[in-house]
């Protein structure tokens, strides 16, 4: 059972490796519950770089849509280019990622090629948000003590509890999300303890049958919506077979930066990654209310691309960033 002070411990630099393997290694899903989960990210925020307090008394009125990523399959950078449809329906979020890890291409390998650096003072953070509606957060960023973790965890060869917790660090504590987690057992603890979170508003934790941490177009996804403390759960069915997912392929940084492209300027209205960003938009619309469901939601979505509204979003956010690089 996880300690108090283990995670303090742990993120504090003065263990020797072989310390931090064996703590890392008390922290595998099979070893967790909703105390340990809880007691786990409550010591972690408290490494958080207060250069980011501007952040954290918008959460009531800010989304985040992340995946946790470990699922081994194919990856679109899907949250992030949800992160541009959404917020060009006047929802404002706070979108926390890093780099890859386990795929091709992290959310900020992405942002990347489209010009959108990690490099921005964290105290422009607010500035951005408040002026376009959308910022992005770097994860080393804002929790610097993490990153000593990262070459024990990759020699692992495991996940650990830091595979899944990535989202619940915003330092915006939104109280709207759209959290994709692949291990069905983590989903549902992630789901149970955004219910007791006092915070929370109106959050999805979804895990696609193929694997995905987001809402695949193809095959059904599993969703825990968690709305007023309750944990309804349904699916959101697929349009294909399982052999669609399967025949996905990675693709580099600079391929879904073109992609994504080609995306918003109305050019793809048909393939899989365009079908993944207005599915997982869509649910994102509907979980900040501006969608009475998720089928409204991804017209909705479907029609702010067509419109030309995400493609100006997207040029708002890079003129901003432009200004404080």
């Amino acid at each position: 059972m996880l300690k108090q002070n283990n995670i303090t411990e742990l993120l504090s630099g003065k263990l020797a490796e072989s310390a931090i393997r064996q703590r890392l290694l008390e922290l595998t899903p099979d070893k967790l519950d909703l105390r340990s989960l809880n007691t786990c990210i409550e010591e972690v925020r408290e490494f958080c770089s207060p250069d980011f307090a501007a952040l954290s008394g918008l959460g009531a009125n800010i989304l985040d849509c992340s995946g946790t990523g470990g699922s081994g399959r194919p990856r679109f950078n899907t949250s992030t280019a949800s992160a541009f449809v959404i917020a060009s329906a006047k929802v404002s979020v706070v979108k926390f990622g890093n780099r890859a890890a386990t795929s091709k291409s992290g959310s900020f390998d992405l942002l990347n090629q489209l010009g959108i650096s990690e490099k921005l003072p964290a105290s422009a953070a607010a500035q951005i948000l408040n002026a376009a509606g959308l910022v992005f957060i770097f994860a080393p960023q804002a929790y610097p003590a993490l990153a000593a973790l990262s070459a024990v965890r990759a020699s692992l060869g495991v996940a650990t509890v830091f595979n899944f917790i990535g989202p619940l660090l915003n330092p915006a504590s939104p109280a709207f999300r759209i959290l994709g987690v692949a291990d069905p057992v983590m989903q549902k603890l992630v789901a149970t303890l955004l219910k007791e979170a006092a915070n929370n508003a109106c959050s999805m934790v979804v895990r696609s049958a193929c694997g995905l941490d987001e809402i695949c177009p193809y095959c059904d996804t599993n969703v825990q919506e968690i709305r007023k403390r309750h944990i309804p759960e349904h699916v959101i069915h697929g349009t294909a077979s399982s052999a669609d997912c399967a025949s996905q392929k990675a693709h580099t940084p600079v391929q879904n930066a073109e992609i994504l492209i080609r995306i918003v300027q109305g050019h793809d209205a048909e393939s899989y990654e365009y079908e993944l960003t207005c599915r997982n938009a869509g649910a994102g619309l509907y979980v900040a209310g501006k969608a009475d469901s998720i089928d409204e939601g991804i017209n909705l979505a479907r029609q702010l691309l067509a419109a030309g509204e995400v493609e100006q979003l997207m040029q708002k956010v890079k003129q901003e960033y432009a200004k404080h690089s």
